[in-house]
């Protein structure tokens, strides 16, 4: 339960400091203690506790009518398939695949971190419905759907307090979806409970740093960091279930 805990706090430090990484940092370091299931089981009441909290707080910004027409179709319908593709994970493919998704999404960002930044044109619509399905299945695979749906969501959203009350109502809604899931299979439990409720101090002495540190560290090497972090958990993810199964 240390090392849970320590994941925990590093987890929730890192997105009060950048904004972003609690669940994918969570779910790829703790898969390396336990399966992704069962991290997702531990991790995912957290989650929607801080999302009720941030949503509680900011509800009046929430944009209700991308939430609902423009982001909840194709995200519904991708959660559903990555919730049925986790029930046929035969051996170790899901922490492979995971593993392998996470070592491309830290390349990418780093790539991206590494050049100037750029004003582009907004993608066409049917591609911000093929990103927001495939940001639906990676979140009912591993809850981590995060980053597709932050790219597109910020295309049509600038304000940073407006978009963090939309993502907090969508986390609400997907991650009861996938708890519910959960508890219907059996994997939420009383002890996967208990376990939450034990890590509870790490999330708030996490987002309490954080907050404290996020005006004093420079944000863009931290940022590397983080994905340094990520690049090498999840290459190791991959390797070790290549190797042991």
């Amino acid at each position: 339960m240390f090392v849970l805990s320590l994941i925990v706090f590093v987890a929730f430090l890192t997105e009060a400091i950048v904004g972003f990484g609690a669940a994918v940092l969570t779910v790829t370091l703790g898969a390396h203690q336990m399966g992704i299931e069962p991290m997702l089981a531990r991790f995912l009441p957290l989650n929607l506790l801080l999302s009720l909290v941030l949503l509680l707080r900011a509800r009046k910004l929430v944009h209700k009518r991308i939430l609902l027409c423009f982001l909840l179709p194709p995200l519904g319908a991708g959660l559903v398939l990555g919730m049925l593709l986790a029930r046929f994970q035969g051996g170790p493919w899901l922490r492979i695949l995971f593993g392998f998704f996470v070592v491309f999404l830290s390349m990418s960002e780093l790539a991206r971190l590494g050049t100037k930044p750029r004003i582009c044109s907004p993608p066409h619509p049917w591609l911000d419905q093929v990103m927001l399905v495939l940001g639906g299945i990676i979140h009912g695979l591993f809850g981590s759907g995060g980053p597709m749906i932050v790219y597109v969501l910020s295309r049509r959203v600038p304000e940073r307090g407006a978009m963090r009350a939309t993502l907090a109502a969508l986390w609400v809604l997907l991650n009861a979806l996938l708890l519910s899931s959960f508890l219907a299979q059996g994997q939420l439990s009383a002890a996967t409970l208990s376990d939450s409720v034990l890590l509870l101090p790490s999330l708030v002495l996490g987002l309490w740093l954080g907050e404290y540190l996020h005006h004093r560290l420079p944000e863009l090497p931290f940022r590397r960091l983080v994905y340094v972090v990520l690049l090498l958990a999840g290459g190791a993810l991959v390797l070790r279930a290549l190797l042991w199964g």
